[in-house]
């Protein structure tokens, strides 16, 4: 019943339109908190983390939504990896168009996607030998991400891994909600 029930909320999700609750957040405080949030309960993998914070600026996010974006990162790592290999994250200053942005890059050391995966990687209900997926957690990761102003992509390096790239506009005292 609990797979039933997270697949109709991710529908939901990916369906949603709404605004992010935007708040000043620090980008390394939410990639804690997400990894805090997936290993939390299970101390089964054997993945080593490295980190290179090059970021300047607080970023105008929703936590809650954002966290979720990392979560499923990881969560997909840990599959493509069978829970053994390595995590990186990195973040740094962009600007593009004349705004500010910091890009936040998660790599794992996974077998790669292909091109042709990377073509549909985003797109709502697209799963390949995922066992019990259903093509929405990335979709629902682009659309948070767009939500927030920024954009998602992902390469893959054969031998390497696979990176997840994207952006989220920094923090201003004039995109905030409240």
């Amino acid at each position: 019943m609990h797979g039933v029930n997270q697949m109709i909320q991710d529908v939901m999700e990916v369906g949603s339109s709404s605004s992010p609750k935007l708040k000043r957040i620090e980008p390394a405080y939410l990639i804690e908190q997400a990894l805090e949030d997936t290993y939390r309960f299970d101390k089964t993998y054997d993945i080593k983390f490295s980190y290179a914070f090059d970021h300047s600026y607080f970023i105008a996010a929703d936590d809650i939504k954002l966290k979720q974006v990392l979560v499923n990162m990881l969560v997909n790592a840990n599959q493509a990896m069978k829970g053994k290999g390595k995590i990186w994250f990195k973040t740094n200053d962009l600007e593009f168009n004349g705004r500010n942005f910091v890009e936040f890059c998660v790599g794992n050391s996974g077998p790669g996607i292909s091109d042709e995966m990377i073509a549909r990687l985003f797109d709502a209900f697209y799963t390949k030998g995922k066992k019990g997926g259903t093509g929405l957690g990335l979709a629902i990761t682009r659309k948070i991400v767009e939500l927030h102003g920024g954009q998602i992509s992902c390469v893959s390096t054969p031998g390497v891994g696979v990176e997840f790239l994207f952006t989220i506009p920094i923090f201003s005292r004039f995109n905030l909600d409240d």
